[in-house]
């Protein structure tokens, strides 16, 4: 039997972001999110330090 997700919306939602430099994720959401409201965190490099993640918390409607 398959349930389906019970979300409300607006709820806050919580993305991780991988890229190069955290400039770069930076600007992607600043692009993306214009005048929404959002937090955006470094969460850790990757072992050889190539890639980082951030997390970006924001409302979802």
């Amino acid at each position: 039997m398959k349930q389906e997700a019970k979300i409300e919306y607006p709820c806050e939602w919580q993305f991780v972001l991988i890229g190069r430099t955290q400039a770069a994720i930076e600007v992607a959401v600043q692009n993306v999110m214009e005048a929404q409201q959002y937090q955006l965190n470094p969460k850790k490099h990757s072992k050889k330090g190539t890639y980082i993640s951030m997390q970006l918390n924001c409302i979802v409607y």
